[in-house]
């Protein structure tokens, strides 16, 4: 198995994997489109992708306004909003291997419920779902509000050099397990609870026209409806 999630926004990538692996059956995991794009901007500031003080107002606007993007030169932070319309890249997925080869599902199904969906996942791929009869769901890596940005630039600049010069040494191992141990310790240091972001009338207003035909779009590739209520 290999999971790469920006597999599904790469345009050559339907005809590659069709080349090297014709019979391989592939799984989608879609999260609602504007709580991905939600996603997107926490973790974008948390990552100093754009700046400490831009409003998530602006950072839509700006995708709004420039929505007619060059695909291979714009960061993909910037492209949240368009990655939202799940459909358009699924489209090719879906003709080049047929939906039998194809599971579709949805985060917020996950989220609720990671042992039912998971044994969904086993069956699709012909493999023994007994792992998660007693297995603990976690959650892995959340967006996180930073204190000292200092302090939280060094720390994971020190983790990326670790990771390249160790990744091929038996002492990677070891220090993962030492990662393991101090990331409880930073996170208890250096991070805080995440503001709640403020989203104007306006912009739920654009949003909600932005998608609306995307879900519609999707429902109708997919054969079933999505479980997205409304989240203004």
């Amino acid at each position: 198995m290999e999971a790469t999630p920006d597999y599904l926004y790469s345009s050559g990538t339907p005809h590659k994997i069709k080349l090297s692996l014709p019979n391989v059956k592939l799984i989608f995991i879609l999260r609602e489109p504007v709580y991905r794009l939600i996603y997107w901007y926490k973790f974008a500031k948390q990552k100093e992708y754009i700046p400490q003080d831009i409003s998530f107002d602006n950072y839509v606007n700006q995708q709004l306004i420039n929505d007619n993007f060059d695909h291979e030169n714009t960061y993909t932070y910037m492209r949240s909003l368009e990655q939202g319309r799940y459909s358009v890249y699924l489209k090719p997925y879906f003709e080049l291997f047929g939906s039998d080869r194809i599971y579709v599902n949805f985060y917020e199904e996950l989220s609720r419920n990671p042992k039912s969906v998971l044994e969904k996942i086993c069956g699709f791929a012909g493999i023994d779902p007994s792992f998660y009869e007693d297995y603990l769901f976690k959650v892995y890596n959340p967006s996180k509000a930073v204190k000292n940005w200092w302090f939280h630039r060094n720390y994971e600049q020190f983790l990326k050099s670790m990771r390249q010069y160790t990744q091929d040494k038996p002492i990677h191992k070891v220090l993962r397990k030492i990662r393991r141990s101090l990331d409880p310790i930073y996170l208890r240091l250096n991070v805080q609870p995440q503001e709640k972001v403020s989203i104007s009338p306006t912009i739920k207003h654009a949003l909600t026209k932005y998608y609306k035909q995307e879900i519609t779009a999707l429902e109708k590739l997919l054969g079933r409806s999505v479980p997205w209520e409304s989240w203004n």
